[in-house]
């Protein structure tokens, strides 16, 4: 039965080095710069005062201060509509929306209450221990919690709290975000992300102003990160603007920091991986010129189709529109096909991280989970359709395989082998423009051989897109 089925795929099989080899055969073979753009999305005609994603639903939560807005995925883009006449807002003593992962619900704190958002309505729990106010709240992923940058007073605010779900927990931190030696000032940090590839929490740009408010002056560049390790951090980054009236997201696509920010008639956007220095981006457009009087500092970061959304106010027309920015060739990862079950159930493919696509001139890393014995192969092809004369997908169940099929042709095949059922597939992708927007499927096969005849289990196929940072 195995041989049968060993026939059957070195049929489909040209065996060619399918980004490494093809792909040096493109004429053009130009370098090409990143690209990003702006777009309109909507116009609440209310200011927005408050962005969040609710991974858990896939939805994009925006606040008013009358109503709560939700984008869900129409069309690959998101159209938003009112899911309640009400908001936790209460004016500036709300401070940002962040994403509980343990709990599956988008958190929103003003300084007496605690929100929780599912999907219906917002519950509201006293801010135990004692009243807090935040000026950044920050959903940390691997901890599965939220992290809360305030305290007791706005004035001196400058620790830190973690919410579990029923009460907020100030940490122990030896070194802090410096307070204004003033006593009538207060230091603000402008804004904050948690950076999933470095699993640190980050606060970008400070500025001072007078105790009780007023407007903020001597901005500066930077950068204070915070991990569960070593505490509080001041590196130094070279920043290339001469304002940082920012807002600041992790694009996990991209696997780098984005900051955004505007001042009078100036947009701009730089991109920061951990290193020395922050990296200008000239985005492809922009917003109107009249957007740019004000823009809100913050953004929250749509992980599912690779954009970020924010508020834009326009005084002149006393009203806000909302615009979302990213990549423009984005290299997309979708599952396009079921896999069939082994004894440690389905085979999955998938990415390594969030940010491993298959970007020109870096590599593409995907994960295989559910392996018996940490072993198998993985086989990407130009199609899911035709293999040679073969059509696809094709039935393995007369090899030995119910319920399995091949839905991919094997124009490259590569042996996996890993560890605690678990294999890591890394492929360069070459950085030649003639491959941006190529089409490349991907499925893997286990060796399993308590689970059937062939001794062979199929995971899920994918549909991946080469994109350009």
């Amino acid at each position: 039965m195995r041989a049968a089925l060993t026939a059957v795929l070195v049929r489909m099989a040209r065996r060619r080095r399918l980004l490494s080899v093809a792909a040096a055969a493109v004429l053009c073979s130009v370098s090409v710069p990143g690209q990003t753009n702006w777009n309109w999305t909507y116009a609440p005609f209310l200011v927005t005062m408050f962005h969040g994603y609710d991974a858990g639903r896939d939805r994009v939560l925006l606040l008013t201060f009358n109503e709560t807005l939700e984008g869900y995925v129409v069309g690959g883009a998101r159209s938003f509509g009112i899911a309640s006449a009400f908001s936790p807002v209460l004016g500036w003593r709300t401070h940002c929306l962040a994403y509980h992962r343990n709990r599956a619900r988008i958190l929103c704190h003003d300084s007496l209450t605690t929100w929780e958002w599912d999907g219906h309505a917002w519950l509201g729990r006293p801010s135990l221990p004692t009243p807090l106010v935040f000026w950044h709240l920050v959903g940390h992923d691997r901890r599965g919690t939220v992290l809360g940058f305030g305290g007791p007073s706005p004035d001196v605010a400058n620790d830190l709290y973690e919410w579990d779900g029923t009460s907020w927990t100030l940490l122990s931190q030896a070194v802090r975000p410096p307070r204004s030696p003033d006593p009538n000032f207060r230091d603000i940090y402008m804004t904050s992300a948690y950076d999933a590839r470095r699993d640190k929490l980050v606060l970008f740009g400070k500025a001072r102003e007078l105790l009780g408010g007023g407007i903020p002056f001597d901005r500066q560049p930077v950068v204070w990160e915070w991990d569960d390790v070593n505490g509080w951090m001041n590196p130094t980054v070279a920043w290339p603007y001469p304002d940082t009236s920012t807002a600041l997201f992790f694009d996990s696509q991209r696997g780098v920091l984005t900051a955004v920010g505007s001042r009078t008639t100036t947009m701009y956007q730089a991109e920061w991986d951990g290193g020395p220095a922050w990296r200008p981006i000239t985005p492809l457009s922009t917003p109107l010129s009249t957007a740019y009087s004000q823009s809100a500092h913050h953004m929250t970061y749509d992980p599912v189709l690779g954009r970020a959304y924010t508020g834009l106010y326009i005084p002149t027309m006393s009203f806000e529109e909302q615009w979302e920015y990213g990549t423009v060739s984005i290299a997309q990862f979708q599952a396009t096909g079921a896999g069939c079950a082994g004894t440690l159930g389905e085979p999955e493919l998938r990415l390594t991280k969030n940010w491993t696509r298959a970007w020109l001139g870096q590599s593409l890393s995907v994960d295989v989970i559910n392996l018996p014995q940490s072993t198998g192969f993985l086989a990407l092809g130009w199609s899911d359709t035709q293999a040679g004369a073969i059509a696809l997908p094709l039935s393995l169940t007369p090899f030995g395989m119910p319920g399995c099929a091949a839905r991919v042709s094997f124009d490259a095949v590569y042996a996996l082998t890993g560890g605690g059922q678990t294999a890591t597939q890394q492929i360069p992708v070459p950085n030649l423009a003639g491959l941006l927007g190529a089409v490349i499927h991907q499925q893997a096969f286990a060796i399993d051989p308590t689970a059937n005849a062939a001794g062979l289990t199929a995971s899920n196929a994918v549909r991946l897109t080469v994109g350009r940072l």
